[in-house]
């Protein structure tokens, strides 16, 4: 059975987020290296984020890793008392310039339908460049164009033996 969950730290600032995730990773016993492995990162990446260098900072990509590869969880909570001293510097913004949060859409959402939309963009950019040509040019140029496809199709054609062109058997 799995109990209720453990607090392990707390962290106001993203040093001590470092620190308890340190800590985790020793009360773990796991290695950097393990870490480098497991999440996957660079060779001393690990060793880089949480050793006591602290040559790099966490990313969005290495703290997702790490709180995974050290089975964390991080819940948010309001600090009284920063709430306090920070309420003075706090400007209400117009509710009128803010987005309804029902108008966001998944970044999956649009990966999948941006060839679409630029297909469709570019169509209908055609039309309008198309609709600017005069139309006899136009008319020309699809003359030539239906021209070059039955050319294509005629040579892309297996050649007709003699005997059958002459009605011969």
């Amino acid at each position: 059975m799995i109990g209720p969950p453990r607090w392990l730290g707390e962290a106001s600032s993203c040093e001590e987020l470092v620190i308890v995730l340190r800590s985790r990773q020793d009360a773990l016993q796991l290695s950097n290296q393990t870490l480098d492995h497991i999440i996957p990162l660079a060779d001393g990446h690990a060793d880089n984020i949480l050793g006591p260098n602290r040559s790099r900072g966490l990313s969005q990509i290495s703290l997702d890793g790490l709180l995974s590869a050290l089975a964390l969880r991080l819940i948010v909570i309001e600090d009284p008392a920063q709430l306090a001293r920070m309420r003075p510097l706090y400007a209400r913004r117009d509710a009128r310039m803010v987005r309804a949060s029902t108008t966001q859409i998944a970044k999956e959402t649009i990966r999948r339908a941006r060839p679409h939309v630029i297909r469709e963009l570019g169509r209908a950019g055609g039309m309008k460049a198309w609709r600017t040509i005069d139309p006899r040019l136009r008319s020309r140029l699809m003359s030539e164009l239906a021209k070059r496809r039955w050319d294509a199709k005629r040579s892309a054609l297996p050649p007709v033996p003699q005997q059958e062109a002459a009605g011969m058997p």
